[in-house]
């Protein structure tokens, strides 16, 4: 499994385990979302679709 940062176009980075991606989504598992000063955990599956996240960068395990 790899390790995917991505960056919203509003600046929150998500932090995550690649579970899936097609063209046009992306979809990660223990999801840890950073925004500001804030921090956070998603356990659950999170989608991210076309449009709306600005790739960051892919860490492989």
């Amino acid at each position: 499994m790899s390790e995917v940062k991505l960056k919203s176009i509003d600046g929150v980075i998500y932090d995550g385990f690649l579970e899936s991606f097609s063209h046009d989504c992306i979809s990660l598992t223990n999801v840890k979302i950073q925004d500001g000063n804030s921090s956070y955990t998603v356990t659950n599956e999170v989608k991210f679709f076309k449009n709306t996240i600005i790739w960051f960068y892919i860490l492989e395990q």
